[in-house]
């Protein structure tokens, strides 16, 4: 049995049947919703959409479980063990046992899009092998094969995995249910053959103090956005090792600071230039901290794929 949150008051079930329930929560600066497939007797399919901060699903499993999870789109922070966190990202695949597993789970990009697919050990084991005479998989094997410690195993950017995952993106609804059961075959014949060899990604783990500690350097960068502060500058005023700041930042937010800034700096950009008729570029390019509206352009380029006057004409309505 898998128990998850009840209804209250931040969390509702929307839609409860055989087939298929939909949840939705709401939170810190947003909500997001979870739509669970029941596709053989223990085994279930959930699509998760988040568009919030941070949420408490209430996820507590009572049984041996197999989970095999995907992340399409942002990321998530988790508590793994004796606070330390880890942060599962876009093209990861993870599978594990949900051992270390609070049913809290942070999104610093304020978004996660991603899948899981649930076995349930004794039940599923059991139905896969009544509905499908012959299947060779042995789920059984495959959690010692990739669930051989506490931790679970995360592979990223597999192309295999990714092209499975893409495909149960693009299912109709009207035979969706059907179309998981061969997809969620395919991907544990995929699972028992692939060499796991040089597949694991062993990934840094951070300790609360560290992942608070750049949190608040996001914090002062993204409330002070025309000020451009050195690694230097910013490992010394939050005392924090440039090496570890670099690195947990990376972890936190996707990409290094100067390159998430750059981003978010011009996607501010962008919606000035569509909301603000008042301002110009180089007004905008003095928001944004930068004294020279060519090297703005530039920049605005590179990340936006044009140049601001183009994007503002392309996009004014």
């Amino acid at each position: 049995m898998i128990q998850n949150c009840p209804p209250g008051k931040n969390y509702e079930t929307i839609l409860d049947n055989e087939e298929c329930r939909i949840d939705r929560v709401w939170g810190e600066e947003g909500s997001g919703t979870s739509v669970c497939y029941r596709i053989f007797p223990g085994v279930m399919v959930t699509y998760s959409d988040y568009h919030m901060k941070a949420c408490d699903y209430g996820f507590s499993p009572d049984c041996d479980i197999l989970c095999i999870d995907y992340c399409k789109e942002g990321r998530i922070e988790q508590e793994i063990e004796n606070g330390a966190f880890s942060f599962f990202e876009e093209g990861d695949l993870k599978v594990g046992r949900r051992i270390y597993h609070t049913g809290h789970a942070e999104f610093p990009l304020h978004c996660f899009q991603g899948m899981t697919i649930l076995f349930q050990m004794e039940e599923a084991s059991r139905s896969i092998a009544d509905q499908i005479k012959g299947f060779p998989v042995d789920l059984y094997e495959i959690q010692r094969k990739y669930c051989n410690d506490k931790h679970p195993f995360v592979i990223p950017n597999e192309a295999g995995v990714m092209h499975i995952f893409s495909e149960m993106y693009q299912l109709p609804e009207r035979f969706k249910r059907y179309y998981l059961e061969v997809k969620i075959l395919e991907l544990l014949l995929y699972l028992d053959r692939m060499e796991v060899e040089n597949k694991k990604e062993e990934r840094p783990y951070f300790y609360k103090f560290q992942v608070e500690k750049v949190k608040a350097i996001h914090r002062l960068l993204t409330e002070n956005i025309s000020r451009h502060y050195t690694l230097q500058e910013l490992s010394a005023m939050f005392e924090l090792p440039l090496t570890a700041m670099k690195s947990c930042f990376k972890a936190v937010y996707g990409d290094s600071v100067f390159a998430y800034m750059r981003k978010y700096r011009m996607k501010r950009a962008a919606k000035l230039l569509l909301q603000d008729e008042e301002l110009n570029v180089a007004q905008i390019a003095g928001l944004m901290g930068y004294d020279s509206p060519g090297k703005f352009s530039t920049a605005f380029k590179a990340v936006m794929g044009m140049a601001p006057l183009k994007y503002k004409k392309e996009n004014r309505f």
